[in-house]
């Protein structure tokens, strides 16, 4: 069968017993009533060699295909094999799909218009609709179902554009990169028409976003251009506008606006003007090394307490850690830059999103956990408050400058790093390259776009990037934003092939284990049954309570920092842990769980309640081993299957 005899065949199958008359099939499918017909002889044939069914023919009423539900599920499976690779949607895809109709169009969607179009059956479209509205409910957006009207959306203009710019993450913990997502959902010509006159207004103001963010400003335009052309414009207050005046990122979203209006045959009334500063001035700027340059930016002088924010910062971080952070000049340009947008995606409302929260939390759990603890002093300092996608943000930075401080250069390849995360993460990446490999160095940070141009002016021997490099012309080798331990053996493998094998690394002896040195049988609890997490807090606080570890308030206050970002460092794993000002010696206590349980951030079986204060000299070792313990999925699963306290304890 042809394509359009597989979608009629798929067509009459979700028709639940109903009569199709060949017209309406015609209208459907575009074609004349004599195709259909001819097409009808082919769906027979079909039908009796391929299964237990046939095609009814009624004057009058129409077509039907009768079948037992078993064998029509078979057929759609069959059907979906015959479909050609490129044409067929995922269910991501489609829930995308629908979920978009419903943002976009004012005009409610019916289920069957939905089963008619995608040529499903109604019970998978209410199941896509049921996950669709769960998550537009996050983004506080409403589906609104009614019989016999259909399915519409009910919530403020500017959570329905938030919702339709980060539909790429709907269905799935990990986002569809943003450049495919733009290509599934809108013209190709458009997204360049746009993308050119922001690269422009880039040139034109000496920026430099991030390539993300030069991404998420595409949707965010090509949204606007949809909304508004449907009449559907943003509505800003008059204190949002009074906080605008006098911002030159007002006059740069005006001349933007003005360019697109006459590409786009589209007046934008001015709230969209101001809409679209907010998003330029909560912007993330890539940092570019300029010999010798320590020139301003341009958020710099306009957000005035982003300097006493990372004064603090620093001051407090310097404190906690004991290590001198005030030392590193890059970290406090790396702070300002970062946090001036932050300042500012916060003041005007915007969402603060960090699609590497979990990871971050993962590999750097002591030093999120130092940043958390100072960001709560933080937020009762300032008029706002950094939640803890912000905190992991500046876990990369303080971590970059942990690696920065005690890198030690020796003769090196030149490399370029090509990151699409912005400052902090194209930093950290930077920094750990040259300490990992101290035979090179990283020379620049370069935007994706701007990889072509840079090579013809610095020539470099190799470029590590986490995206994609068409054509470099040089040596490329592509890993993760965080380069994780995997991927070192296949960096050392391609700098040691760029040096004819010269390079060479010794491995470093672990000392023994900090976690089990500061537990004793009395503070392990094996298979535990609870409820929820904070039962098995209390558990375990109350236990170094009676020790005399800890004060009677250590488990409350365990509490309130788990709500303020849940301690689940991932593997289920979760390391929950009070006021360092509430420890009376040193101890860690441990428990197992019978059933996982929810701990935020996804499902944890193992707990390790720590009571170490920060000036505690393993402190920083012990964060590592549980770092190191949640890339060991063999031993998690050992020390869950213990039965004994001690023997728990020696498999640390």
């Amino acid at each position: 069968m042809n394509d359009r005899q597989t979608g009629l065949l798929r067509f009459l199958l979700t028709r639940e017993n109903n009569y199709i008359q060949v017209n309406t099939l015609a209208q459907h499918f575009h074609c004349s009533e004599k195709t259909i017909r001819n097409d009808l002889k082919q769906l027979e044939q079909f039908l009796f060699e391929h299964s237990h069914g046939h095609l009814e023919k009624k004057p009058g009423l129409g077509v039907l295909v009768k079948m037992e539900e078993p064998d029509k599920s078979r057929l759609f499976d069959q059907l979906q094999s015959m479909q050609p690779i490129l044409e067929r949607k995922t269910d991501r895809d489609r829930r995308m799909e629908i979920a978009y109709e419903l943002l976009i169009k004012a005009k409610p969607l019916t289920t069957g218009e939905l089963a008619d179009k995608y040529f499903l059956n109604k019970g998978t479209i209410r199941q896509d609709l049921d996950k669709i509205r769960d998550w537009l409910k996050k983004m506080n957006v409403s589906v609104i179902s009614k019989q016999k009207v259909g399915h519409s959306v009910h919530g403020e203009e500017k959570n329905i554009r938030l919702a339709l710019s980060e539909l790429s993450r709907l269905g799935s913990q990990e986002a569809m990169p943003i450049a495919a997502f733009m290509e599934t959902m809108f013209a190709g010509a458009d997204i360049r028409l746009i993308k050119k006159e922001l690269d422009d207004l880039q040139i034109r103001h000496k920026l430099s976003f991030t390539d993300e963010t030069f991404d998420r400003l595409t949707i965010h335009v090509l949204v606007m251009i949809k909304r508004v052309k449907t009449r559907q414009p943003i509505s800003v207050s008059t204190k949002e506008k009074q906080m605008l005046q006098g911002k030159e990122e007002l006059e740069w979203a005006a001349e933007f606006l003005k360019k697109m209006a006459a590409v786009f045959a589209v007046r934008f009334p001015e709230d969209e003007v101001y809409y679209l500063a907010f998003h330029i001035l909560g912007a993330k700027l890539r940092y570019q090394t300029v010999p010798g340059s320590h020139a301003e930016t341009p958020w710099t002088s306009q957000v005035p307490m982003v300097n006493e924010l990372v004064e603090k910062l620093v001051a407090r971080m310097s404190e906690v850690t004991m290590i001198d952070f005030a030392e590193d000049d890059q970290l406090k340009e790396d702070l300002i830059l970062h946090l001036s947008s932050t300042v500012n995606r916060i003041t005007y409302g915007l969402p603060v999103k960090n699609p590497m929260l979990q990871d971050i939390k993962q590999m750097y759990p002591y030093m999120f956990d130092m940043v958390i603890y100072i960001v709560e002093d933080i937020n009762d300092h300032f008029d706002f408050s950094l939640p803890e996608e912000e905190a992991a943000y500046l876990t990369i930075h303080f971590q970059t400058s942990i690696e920065r401080l005690r890198n030690q250069r020796v003769e090196k390849l030149q490399a370029i790093v090509v990151c699409h995360m912005g400052v902090g993460v194209s930093q950290l990446l930077r920094t750990k390259l040259e300490g990992k490999f101290p035979e090179i160095e990283v020379v620049d940070s370069v935007a994706k776009y701007n990889v072509k141009q840079y090579l013809a002016d610095h020539p470099v021997d190799f470029i590590v990037s986490t995206v994609p490099v068409e054509k470099p012309g040089i040596p490329a080798i592509q890993i993760s934003p965080l380069m994780e331990e995997q991927e070192i053996d296949k960096l050392a493998s391609f700098i040691g092939k760029l040096q004819s094998g010269s390079g060479t690394r010794q491995a470093v002896t672990a000392p023994g284990s900090h976690l089990a040195e500061l537990m004793d049988p009395s503070l392990v609890f094996l298979h535990v049954e609870r409820e929820h997490r904070y039962e098995v807090i209390e558990l375990l606080a109350n236990r170094l309570f009676e020790q005399g570890c800890v004060d009677k308030k250590y488990a409350h206050r365990a509490i309130n920092r788990e709500q303020l970002s849940d301690t689940n460092i991932g593997a289920g794993i979760a390391i929950p842990h009070g006021s360092p000002d509430l420890i009376k010696t040193p101890a860690i206590a441990a428990a197992t769980l019978k059933d996982p349980l929810d701990w935020g951030g996804g499902r944890v079986s193992l707990v390790f309640m720590l009571a170490v204060p920060n000036d505690h000299p393993a402190v920083r070792e012990i964060f590592k081993e549980l770092s190191d313990l949640t890339e060991q999925p063999g031993r998690v699963e050992r020390l869950l299957g213990q039965i004994d306290e001690q023997q728990f304890i020696s498999f640390l």
